[in-house]
């Protein structure tokens, strides 16, 4: 009787087929928005220390005009750029958000290049503008004023986008930030011992070097990138 009953209350209230269901979803509006639009909203999101870094990175030019170490300065402060960046890229490994971000409505592909051209662009802004700063008060060579401020920026940036793809999570970050005293204390160092890395590996290598660290680390942008699309469920 029961079986019957089920049977029989199953008939009565099954759902019928659903018609036109496709034309249905494409037919409710969705809200469009630009990539210019995108990119704003990206910006809110980036952590206000990261323009702080920026803006200390400019505070540099203050320092260093009367014993003119300002290159050398600015060479030990530019690795902290390269440093907000990557910590930024993997803040969603850090937090535990990167299964959420996967089903948003924009890829995590998408989220990942847009924080690294919103910063890259930062970055790029504010290298330019020491380098600048650094060829007027100096007089020293182009080549030799981007090689100070840019040498040590390339290498920590192409490192620091190696570790944060290879160790995930908060380990990755730490390293970073070792690598970055490291690199920021090796500059440091060399002028204590009076050894300009421009003038140890000369003009040409400095150009072939700062070329080869430019391809480098846009690689391993690129590879960032891509590995966003590879997160494999645990």
């Amino acid at each position: 009787m029961r079986k019957r009953l089920k049977k029989e209350l199953a008939r009565l209230y099954e759902a019928p087929p659903a018609q036109r269901k496709e034309e249905f979803f494409w037919g409710v509006e969705k809200p469009g928005i630009s990539h210019w639009q995108f990119l704003r909203i990206q910006i809110s999101y980036v952590r206000k220390w990261n323009w702080a870094v920026a803006l200390l990175m400019l505070a540099t030019v203050n320092l260093g005009w009367l014993e003119g170490q300002i290159l050398w300065i600015m060479g030990a402060v530019t690795p902290f750029l390269p440093l907000a960046v990557a910590a930024e890229c993997s803040r969603s490994r850090q937090c535990g958000m990167e299964e959420l971000e996967l089903v948003s409505r924009f890829s995590m592909k998408y989220v990942v290049v847009s924080r690294i051209l919103i910063l890259g662009l930062c970055d790029l802004l504010v290298l330019v503008f020491l380098v600048c700063v650094g060829f007027s008060k100096t007089r020293a060579d182009l080549l030799y004023c981007s090689g100070m401020v840019l040498s040590p920026y390339l290498v920590n940036a192409f490192l620091s986008m190696w570790i944060v793809r290879r160790v995930h999570g908060r380990e990755g970050t730490y390293l970073c930030m070792v690598l970055t005293v490291i690199v920021s204390t090796a500059g440091l160092l060399l002028r204590i011992l009076g050894q300009p890395l421009p003038e140890l590996i000369g003009a040409g290598g400095m150009a072939v070097g700062l070329l080869v660290l430019t391809i480098l680390t846009v690689r391993e942008c690129v590879k960032f990138i891509e590995q966003s699309e590879e997160y494999v469920w645990n």
